[in-house]
């Protein structure tokens, strides 16, 4: 079994373009997965119908692993539903040359995932949708924040209603469902194809951060007391080469977890 979670950024409701990509790729996906025997379980959360608080900035989620917002939104679920799922579908519209605003408020409530790579494990695709221009660089960097969390990314898409790929007209448009779903499964049986070296930067960057400030507070024999560090100590993070080997090693057994 496949489970599929998908985040529309989109408060459009039922006349959403991004909302109808994410539908259209989720019914060929299931139909392509079924060909090679396995089930998907597709669940998705829309903007319109989410209640998402904008982030106070008070650095919770970093130093505490805990937003004191969780409680009062629905931004819970929405994180217990992306860390449940096998690969996420992430989706915006782009409203003048970036992503929506739902969409900015939910990479913010998640934006310490960069610093622990919570969505190690997961595979999944970016899309923006747009009527005539900017959807290519609002996908391109939605992708680059969500590989920073771990997020193994087969594709940065895209889609236009007015331009090409056409999201109205079949003929442009399945084939890219067509592509993202081979890719998706594709990564399914090989997902360490699909790591870039951004990734892997990024994860020697941090790990050498980590192990630098352990060493600094135990000279100063002081507690070390910043959740994203100790989480990430906590799970082995120095005692990896790449960004692979952690990676295969979490899709083998799970977050390792020392404290």
């Amino acid at each position: 079994m496949i489970k599929v979670f998908s985040f529309v950024g989109s408060c459009a409701e039922k006349n959403s373009s991004t909302l109808k990509y994410s539908d259209s790729l989720a019914e060929v996906f299931t139909k392509k997965a079924a060909e090679i025997g396995e089930e998907v379980i597709y669940k998705k959360a829309v903007g319109s119908q989410l209640d998402i608080k904008f982030c106070k900035s008070c650095a919770s989620c970093f130093m505490k692993g805990v937003c004191p917002l969780d409680s009062l939104d629905d931004m819970a679920q929405l994180k217990k539903d992306f860390l449940d799922s096998d690969i996420i579908f992430f989706g915006t519209p782009v409203y003048i040359w970036e992503m929506s605003g739902i969409t900015k408020c939910v990479i913010d409530r998640i934006a310490y995932w960069s610093h622990t790579f919570e969505l190690t494990g997961k595979i999944g695709v970016v899309y923006a949708v747009t009527d005539t221009s900017k959807a290519i660089e609002v996908s391109k960097n939605l992708t680059d924040l969500l590989r920073h969390m771990g997020l193994i990314v087969v594709k940065s898409a895209y889609a236009f209603n007015c331009a090409k790929p056409n999201l109205h007209l079949e003929a442009e448009i399945q084939p890219e469902y067509e592509e993202i779903s081979s890719l998706l499964l594709e990564a399914v049986k090989n997902p360490t194809k699909f790591i870039t070296p951004l990734q892997e930067a990024s994860f020697i960057s941090s790990k050498n951060s980590y192990l630098r400030s352990q060493k600094v507070y135990e000279t100063l024999e002081l507690p070390l007391d910043e959740y994203d560090v100790n989480i990430s100590l906590a799970r082995g993070i120095g005692d990896y080469a790449s960004f692979k080997d952690f990676k295969i090693d979490v899709m083998k057994r799970g977050f390792r977890n020392d404290i």
